[in-house]
């Protein structure tokens, strides 16, 4: 339940700061709700390669806000939604290669990031 907000405030703050009307607000949550329940059952499943074998709630990330407003500013829903999925192959692409990163980010690397 400490979930929800979460994943209902995102969509509303992109949505009234885009200023699209209630039909849009509507679908969003309903498309955020949906998208986050997926995706946590798909990580509480271990299937080959996905799924992490625990319950890991997704939600959705404050940090694409700007960039969704900005999106539906300039070119509508259609720009956002392909942002999103475009953002989201991108993640895959680097999930996959996460071993080949550890290598070159290591942990000292990442710390003086960190403490900079």
């Amino acid at each position: 339940m400490l979930v929800f907000p979460t994943v209902v405030l995102v969509p509303v703050i992109i949505v009234r700061a885009a200023g699209l009307d209630a039909q849009y607000l509507s679908w969003s949550i309903f498309a955020a709700l949906l998208v986050c329940g997926l995706m946590t059952l798909i990580q509480s499943f271990r299937t080959g390669f996905i799924g992490a074998g625990h319950v890991l709630i997704s939600t959705s990330a404050a940090t694409s806000i700007a960039v969704c407003i900005l999106a539906l500013s300039a070119g509508g829903i259609a720009l956002m939604m392909n942002l999103v999925i475009v953002s989201a192959l991108f993640q895959l692409l680097l999930s996959s290669k996460l071993s080949w990163l550890r290598r070159v980010i290591t942990p000292v690397v990442s710390g003086m990031v960190l403490m900079l």
